[in-house]
């Protein structure tokens, strides 16, 4: 964390082949392909949160469960298909300016996803947001024209988590808590 860290490398990483926990936060990073991290097979924990991320490439080892991708610079998300299917995921944070590309997320069953909202630069009502995770953090855009909470839907999620919430956005919230009255709702 805080290294100034800009480029991740094969060689980095070799050495570690038992690494399990690797937090990388707060650092210049602009791009990642998980292929950096083929020889670290009990990697479990990877936080690549603050950075300046825009583009992830490559699929993650296979025993990764926690991956915190929040607060990048990510226009939409980073992540194809296969991915999804293919991940085993627990944890995952993810931060987009563009909400058009959200659904690729639900083949991932999730125990937790964070999904900042804050930079929304796009969003198109009507279009239904899906997520499949026991729980959901999702931090909401401050512009009040983007009406997002009549647009959630969840499939088995038990507890709810939104935080800054509009204040024009009250009624929606009554509305989406009446449609939705058996997930928690925290206001950070």
């Amino acid at each position: 964390s805080n290294n100034s860290i800009s480029t991740l490398e094969i060689s980095d990483f070799r050495s570690l082949p038992n690494l399990q926990v690797l937090i990388l936060s707060h650092n210049l990073i602009s791009e990642i392909d998980f292929g950096v991290f083929q020889h670290n097979k009990f990697l479990e924990h990877l936080d690549l949160s603050h950075n300046t991320l825009r583009t992830v490439s490559g699929f993650p080892v296979k025993s990764l469960k926690h991956l915190d991708l929040s607060y990048n610079d990510f226009t939409a998300m980073p992540f194809s298909t296969e991915f999804t299917k293919t991940t085993k995921l627990n944890y995952l944070g993810i931060s987009t300016r563009e909400l058009s590309s959200v659904n690729i997320l639900l083949p991932l069953q999730l125990d937790t996803l964070l999904l900042g909202l804050e930079d929304l630069y796009e969003f198109r009502p009507g279009k239904l947001l899906m997520f499949n995770a026991k729980t959901v953090r999702i931090v909401l855009p401050q512009k009040a024209d983007f009406r997002i909470l009549l647009d959630l839907q969840f499939n088995g999620t038990e507890s709810l988590e939104l935080s800054k919430i509009p204040l024009e956005q009250m009624g929606d919230l009554r509305t989406f808590l009446t449609l939705n009255e058996k997930s928690t709702l925290l206001n950070l």
